[in-house]
């Protein structure tokens, strides 16, 4: 690891998508919030997992596909060396 950390603007980035799911099936809710958790929390070791988001034009965008879901998240540098780095959800 080199320092990274996870930070999210809502608290948990799966939060409103289990939420969601969870109106209509609460057992598939779990499931899916659980991968987005297990997925999300890997960043923390590898912040450049999944891909740059197509449409924009930053490397420091990124996208993971959970069924049918996209999370995106920004990787940031914290220091000018690039041997830190934090990870940002979207919302």
């Amino acid at each position: 690891m080199h320092g990274d950390s996870v930070t999210t603007r809502s608290g948990r980035p799966y939060k409103h998508i289990h939420d969601f799911i969870a109106k209509d099936a609460k057992h598939y809710a779990r499931k899916v919030a659980r991968e987005i958790r297990e997925k999300t929390d890997t960043l923390n070791e590898l912040p450049n997992i999944g891909k740059q988001v197509p449409e924009l034009d930053d490397t420091s965008l990124r996208e993971l596909h959970i069924y049918s879901y996209r999370i995106l998240f920004e990787v940031e540098q914290l220091r000018a060396g690039g041997d830190s780095q934090k990870t940002r959800f979207c919302t």
